[in-house]
């Protein structure tokens, strides 16, 4: 089931949002206020759905362009404010469409779904592994853990794309050698255990260790991470 954010001061909006998306079998989390420096609360979700008009010092406007860097999750915003000089810099913030206040059951509904369909299209078309929380996007050798990039080298996204790819294969460290280097390299194999290494570093702050060693062996992607 998608996750969706809600972000609007208005409770009665909020509720009636919740309403209509929760029946069509969406999980809803409303707030009606927004600190944009805690990008924390703003991770896991599918859409957001952003109220412009926000009663607190940062309007939807001040949230998006703040957060946009960070969270790749779509932005919507529900807003009386539709004067083409609203709607552009809305856009300009980092927004990917409005709803328009008032708005029907089956208008919210329906640019909801849309979305939700984009982006699954999108996961399609990057050739997207996901293991839980772990999002790696094999066409721009990129991993994600709850929106947080995790920086790799890469050797060390080839050492992941590699065992995620093949969940169910133990590798030994002379097969990971010959996958991620010419034959012409002098490494040595040693370094693929020291690549490992610094692999489960990088995921350790996030309590995940995504590769398993299996004694005698090699190491194996650990599927629950």
């Amino acid at each position: 089931m998608k996750k969706i954010l809600v972000i609007d001061d208005n409770e009665e909006i909020l509720q009636l949002i919740k309403r209509i998306l929760i029946k069509n079998d969406y999980i809803i989390d409303c707030k009606t206020s927004l600190n944009p420096n805690n990008l924390d609360i703003l991770k896991g979700y599918s859409l957001i759905l952003l109220d412009v008009m926000l009663g607190t010092n940062y309007d939807g406007f001040d949230i998006c362009r703040k957060i946009r860097d960070e969270i790749l999750t779509p932005i919507v915003f529900i807003t009386a404010k539709t004067t083409e000089e609203d709607l552009l810099e809305g856009f300009s913030a980092g927004g990917d469409d409005y709803i328009k206040k008032p708005f029907t059951p089956n208008e919210l509904l329906a640019r909801v779904n849309a979305h939700i369909r984009r982006e699954d299209r999108k996961d399609e078309q990057r050739d997207l592994i996901v293991y839980g929380d772990i999002n790696i996007y094999k066409d721009e050798k990129v991993v994600y853990v709850r929106e947080e990039k995790i920086e790799l080298t890469n050797k060390e996204f080839a050492i992941i794309e590699l065992l995620a790819t093949n969940p169910s294969r133990v590798f030994t460290q002379e097969q990971i050698y010959d996958r991620i280097y010419d034959y012409d390299s002098d490494s040595l194999y040693r370094g693929i255990s020291e690549f490992v290494y610094q692999i489960r570093n990088k995921f350790k702050k996030l309590d995940i260790n995504p590769i398993t060693t299996v004694r005698g062996i090699g190491y194996k992607w650990k599927i629950e991470a």
